[in-house]
């Protein structure tokens, strides 16, 4: 049996480089949109680390750290994290604390992409 053959993508508009765009609920985006004149600020420096370090840390404080299974009850994932005394429970705090930064840093980078 022959393989199926793929359907074609839509070219993207002119310009524009075809992105995943990454699935934000509206809450959250204003949260990250209030922060932006921070990020523009960090990136005129070529030091967007600590900025992304920071909201996220933010980012926890205000959503909890059960927030990516929609739970926003609980908001103290920093004293939470820094009391775990579990390794393997630091540990798996420490991977979705590292695992949220990459996905916020994704949101910034696409939306800074997407007004420029």
């Amino acid at each position: 049996m022959p393989p199926k053959a793929r359907r074609a993508r839509a070219a993207p508009p002119a310009g524009r480089k075809p992105s995943r765009k990454p699935s934000i609920h509206p809450f959250k985006s204003n949260f990250f949109r209030a922060h932006l004149s921070r990020y523009y600020e960090a990136r005129l420096l070529h030091d967007t680390a600590p900025f992304f370090t920071h909201i996220t840390e933010l980012y926890f404080q205000k959503f909890g750290y059960h927030s990516l299974q929609h739970n926003p009850l609980q908001r103290d994932v920093v004293a939470e994290n820094s009391r775990a005394e579990n390794p393997q429970e630091r540990e798996r705090m420490q991977n979705l604390f590292e695992a949220t930064r990459a996905r916020i840093q994704t949101w910034y980078r696409v939306f800074c992409m997407e007004t420029a």
